[in-house]
């Protein structure tokens, strides 16, 4: 079991980033939660931050948790924004550790009568993230015409650096004719999330 460690930070020799996760009521009614999963697969305790990146706001100096993992220990924050920050709304988190054998995953749903609904999301290192001037691509995108069923496609980025940076999302059909596109600026350390990305045309 990790034990909670408030004074210290884990030092920033490993970075990984969970770029999209909530508590927070969502499209229809639902309501959304991240779990969080740390586990240290290593033969040393660790000291693992986690830090929360809030959405659509600069976070230069983002709340913070660190705890130390035992050697083969894993932990599960079950909706972590709330467990561990006592916050409300949506966002990213970031994870320092001090061994590079320590991995970090979450999972973000909506759960209701009929079981759960919602998706894996990985932490990614720096060296998959997008660097100044480089290009992403999101392949296998969807959108329905009807908003109470069928895909649609929301697209969460986050700045993993102290820097403001501008990012030009451009959404391109299936036959490579650009749909539509947008330019803004993220702050240090701010994610944001764009909910039905492509226009109802």
């Amino acid at each position: 079991n990790p034990s909670a460690l408030p004074g210290g930070h884990a030092a920033l020799m490993h970075e990984t980033v969970i770029p999209g996760g909530a508590n927070v009521e969502g499209f229809g009614g639902a309501r959304w939660f991240t779990d969080l999963d740390v586990a240290n697969m290593g033969g040393m305790p660790s000291m693992v931050t986690i830090q929360l990146l809030a959405a659509d706001q600069a976070n230069p100096a983002p709340a913070s948790v660190s705890v130390s993992l035992q050697p083969g220990a894993s932990v599960r924050y079950r909706d972590a924004f709330a467990e561990l920050f006592d916050f409300e709304g949506s966002g990213a988190l970031r994870v320092l550790v001090d061994s590079p054998y320590v991995s970090s995953s979450s999972r973000t749903y909506a759960a209701d009568e009929s079981g759960s609904y919602g998706q894996g999301i990985p932490a990614h290192s720096m060296m998959r993230a997008i660097g100044y001037g480089g290009m992403g691509r999101l392949v296998g995108l969807s959108e329905s015409g009807n908003t109470s069923d069928g895909f649609r496609t929301n697209i969460g980025v986050v700045n993993a650096t102290g820097t403001p940076t501008t990012v030009h999302l451009v959404l391109y059909s299936s036959d490579n004719l650009i749909v539509d596109s947008v330019e803004f600026t993220l702050a240090a350390y701010e994610q944001r999330q764009l909910n039905r990305v492509f226009p109802e045309a």
